[in-house]
């Protein structure tokens, strides 16, 4: 676990090279930075945040756009990941509604394919 203080810079650090407005931490078997970036990020963008946590901080992270991870890991991520950085509250709760319905939908999509398949014999439609 890194400190308060390095945390705060590493914070720092992703907020200046990426535009989001929640930042999240998951920490498991590798360190990830997890961002709801905008639309105009690039890969090399993250990658230019995750070289400069190394080079300044000496962190070796990953630094995510939640959005590349699927429905039910999103939902996992809100619930279980540390809340770093939300820009506004509103906004932050307004994040997580749309993942939470993104995976309902999901839900709703894969139930409706088992109901045809009970009821028809197939998970296509004729």
């Amino acid at each position: 676990m890194i400190d308060e203080k390095t945390l705060n810079e590493a914070i720092n650090i992703i907020l200046d090279r990426i535009l989001t407005p929640v930042l999240y931490m998951y920490e498991d078997e590798a360190l990830e930075f997890i961002c709801f970036a905008d639309s105009n990020i690039s890969d090399e963008d993250f990658y230019e945040a995750e070289r400069a946590l190394y080079v300044n901080l000496g962190i070796n992270a990953e630094v995510i756009d939640i959005r590349s991870f699927d429905e039910c890991d999103r939902v996992e991520i809100t619930k279980t990941a540390i809340l770093l950085y939300a820009e506004d509250e509103l906004v932050k709760t307004l994040i997580e509604t749309s993942i939470s319905a993104d995976k309902e939908r999901l839900m709703a999509i894969k139930r409706l394919t088992v109901t045809r398949k009970n009821e028809t014999g197939t998970y296509y439609l004729s």
